[in-house]
């Protein structure tokens, strides 16, 4: 039987939430985004209900920041200050990566979101697939947000462990061996689920300072979105 792949009603929503039990009693702020960027915050760090409001700014169409254009944020002290109660931030950049050292699969899912991971690269190991801007479909009859999988890519060289690394001019995304963070200022902290578990998320982009006070930009990726405390950046098209 075919699929029922199309928007999500409103029923079927209030039900997910339950199944969720996601905390609904934050109210959704806004902010004016710098004009330079033309964005806007959708919710901030502590508006309490991440998952609905990126699920449903995808469903919507809307522009959620990618990896790269939060970075751009994380970098200049004048936008940060515009945006920094949404950080960290989950982005529209997504990824999916299998338990270290295995092979990636058929099929991903996670946190109600499914991959069908294209033939050309499933049983490839030490890669993960990137999905540059995320898009997803909800299936009502099964409860699941299924990812657009047009434009995936294959990150070749991804870590196997959470550490500082050298982040891949595209994507922004950790890849190749461990450095020092004092000796690159463009190290990134990568962290991943070391576990034996298939992960299916967006990059959730932030910041840390390192034991000498340096700071420096990370990609999460262990994080479950359903519970993560997180803003969510769209693009601002009403001008």
């Amino acid at each position: 039987m075919t699929e029922k792949h199309h928007r999500i009603s409103r029923g079927a929503w209030d039900d997910l939430r339950r199944d969720l039990d996601i905390d609904m009693s934050a109210k959704r702020t806004g902010s004016s985004g710098d004009q330079r960027l033309k964005a806007k915050i959708l919710v901030d760090n502590q508006y309490g209900d991440t998952f609905s409001a990126y699920i449903e700014a995808l469903l919507r169409g809307e522009k959620v920041l990618s990896h790269p254009q939060l970075l751009e944020i994380l970098k200049d002290p004048e936008l940060f200050g515009t945006f920094k109660n949404a950080f960290p931030a989950v982005s529209s950049t997504g990824i999916a990566y299998p338990a270290p050292h295995n092979a990636m699969p058929h099929r991903m899912w996670c946190d109600k979101l499914f991959l069908e991971v294209p033939d050309q690269f499933k049983d490839q190991s030490d890669i993960a697939l990137v999905l540059p801007n995320m898009k997803v479909q909800f299936n009502e009859d099964k409860r699941r947000f299924y990812l657009d999988t047009e434009n995936v890519q294959a990150l070749y060289g991804f870590p196997q462990e959470s550490g500082w690394y050298l982040p891949d001019p595209e994507f922004g995304i950790p890849q190749g061996p461990q450095v020092n963070p004092e000796s690159y200022p463009e190290a990134m902290y990568l962290s991943r689920s070391s576990v034996d578990i298939l992960t299916v998320t967006p990059i959730l982009s932030g910041d840390v300072h390192t034991s000498l006070g340096m700071l420096k930009r990370t990609a999460d990726v262990s994080y479950t979105l359903s519970t993560v405390a997180a803003g969510v950046i769209v693009e601002d098209e009403s001008n």
